[in-house]
């Protein structure tokens, strides 16, 4: 049971990474798409950094207690995740200087942080919904 949802789990966290790359260094320069350039006062560039690195403590903490069960209730976890989390997230802004059109900007590296930061504290209530859904079927 464990291997097949950790198959899926690690399948979602490599999409998941490719797409992250992906939208960090692809040129939409030549495209269509038109976003305002603020969302209640905040870049909408900053939001979409924040969104996109929210998901990625979660999938890789996911990717973790399914390969590894005895993970689950201990912290080394979610380090694991953090630093998981930090270093993708300054890779994919450090390689945005390889090319043309990105920049390595700092405030995105900080809205960055900030989604990991909220992901893993989301980390926490996944697992009491996990334990309340158990405890209800028993």
């Amino acid at each position: 049971m464990f291997v097949f949802r950790g198959r899926v789990s690690l399948i979602l966290l490599i999409i998941y990474i490719a797409s992250v790359l992906f939208l960090s260094l692809y040129s939409f320069e030549n495209t269509q798409v038109d976003l305002p350039k603020y969302f209640l006062g905040i870049p909408i560039d900053k939001i979409i950094h924040f969104i996109m690195y929210l998901p990625l403590p979660v999938l890789i903490w996911s990717v973790l207690v399914d390969f590894y069960p005895s993970l689950y209730n201990k912290n080394i976890a979610l380090i694991i995740s953090l630093f998981a989390s930090i270093f993708i997230s300054t890779s994919t802004e450090v390689l945005q200087n390889t090319t043309e059109f990105r920049q390595f900007e700092y405030l995105d590296l900080i809205a960055n942080y900030l989604g990991v930061i909220v992901g893993l504290f989301s980390i926490s209530i996944i697992k009491k919904i996990i334990f309340y859904v158990r405890s209800c079927r028993l």
